[in-house]
């Protein structure tokens, strides 16, 4: 028999429950053994883009200069 079919609030497809993982705990979302409310593959897609929205905004504060901090100094204390 076929497993029942679940809506992934992300992709908004119908598919197996088998696609979906299973809470690991109770909380607000709902009780520990359900199914999460995104597919596995929508899942591993968000985390993805987290990560890379991650690394450019690491990339970006990498390449801020340190001294925008120096003009808070009143002027007998700043550097240069």
């Amino acid at each position: 028999m076929d497993a029942p079919l679940h809506t992934c609030c992300n992709c908004k497809q119908l598919k197996q429950l088998t696609e979906f993982k299973l809470r690991m705990k109770d909380d607000r979302h709902g009780k520990k053994g359900e199914p999460t409310s995104k597919c596995t593959e929508c899942t591993i897609r968000s985390q993805i883009s987290r990560q890379k929205l991650k690394r450019k905004h690491d990339n970006d504060d990498a390449e801020e200069p340190m001294d925008l901090c120096n003009n808070d100094l009143p002027e007998n204390q700043r550097k240069g």
